[in-house]
């Protein structure tokens, strides 16, 4: 059953409109300050996690259209895990628009459940239930060109490798930049310039419908510039460049989703932090150098 703070209402108190939930789950676990100094809705830091080294958390967005008679006073926010019985989670003030739950109880597979009630001194108004099943987390685990090699072709096939596939589907963002060369920076795909988008940064994904992307098994490739939007055509002779890829597993209601590695916040980007700006500070990456040209 519902809790006891839910009451049928008398009249109109208002609605919620456009309720989203999503639940995050991010391959590393946080130290130290949580979200490494990014205001959090509430201050609330995330503390659960599918393994030791893991990060797992539900984002609750809501709108309210206002109604009640009198003064609205704040939301309650309550949880179930099977939709029947639901319990106080959290009460929050009237200026709240984001939620989050990062309560330890939180478990991917697991479907979890959540409605906000809107009240002031009299009345309340409830929220539609909403629910998503968070995702185990995964990691990337080789990439191709390895790490230091030398010799590598002007025009290489790049590799990486999961350690396992969650999800529906996973989205991979490839990337080539000119460092630590520093010539022309972005060299294949543009967020380490700030642009984020999934058109400018070599997006592909394993539903079928990236025709470049080969899969087998984890191991997942493209040939380097197949989609004709480098800065050149080939990779410079004995030049070094960095290979690496943004990688995130989704359910196919879009309501879960799990990052392995994101160094620019192409996945999430409202945290921040490491070095180079994205909420994944461990992961796999290549710095590699080109051989004659000859191949």
């Amino acid at each position: 059953m519902r809790s006891s703070f839910r009451k049928a209402n008398v009249w109109p108190v208002g609605a919620f409109l456009n309720t989203r939930v999503q639940a995050v789950t991010i391959a590393q676990k946080y130290n130290g300050g949580g979200f490494n100094g990014v205001v959090q809705p509430l201050g609330i830091q995330p503390q659960a996690a599918p393994v030791e080294k893991s990060t797992l958390w539900v984002d609750l967005n809501f709108e309210y259209q206002a109604g009640l008679t009198g003064a609205l006073l704040g939301y309650r926010v309550f949880t179930s895990d099977d939709d029947k019985t639901f319990r106080l989670l959290k009460t929050l003030p009237a200026s709240a628009r984001v939620i989050r739950d990062s309560s330890p109880t939180l478990t991917p597979g697991q479907k979890v459940y959540y409605y906000i009630q809107a009240f002031n001194s009299t009345q309340q108004s409830d929220s539609p239930v909403v629910n998503t099943t968070p995702l185990d987390s995964f990691t990337v685990t080789n990439m191709g060109p390895t790490n230091h090699s030398k010799g590598v072709s002007v025009t290489p096939t790049l590799s990486w490798t999961f350690d396992k596939k969650v999800g529906d589907y996973r989205k991979t963002f490839v990337l080539v930049n000119d460092y630590p060369s520093l010539g022309s920076y972005c060299f294949w795909g543009s967020a380490l310039c700030g642009d984020v988008t999934e058109d400018a940064n070599n997006v592909y994904v394993d539903d079928g419908s990236s025709k470049a992307l080969s899969v087998d098994g984890l191991k997942y490739s493209v040939l380097f510039n197949e989609n004709k939007k480098a800065v050149l055509p080939a990779l410079e002779a004995f030049h070094s460049y960095t290979f690496d890829v943004s990688a995130a597993a989704y359910s196919k209601d879009g309501k879960a989703i799990s990052i392995a590695q994101d160094y620019y916040n192409v996945f999430y980007p409202v945290l921040a932090g490491c070095n180079f700006g994205g909420p994944v500070c461990e992961g796999q990456l290549s710095t590699f150098t080109t051989g004659d040209g000859s191949n």
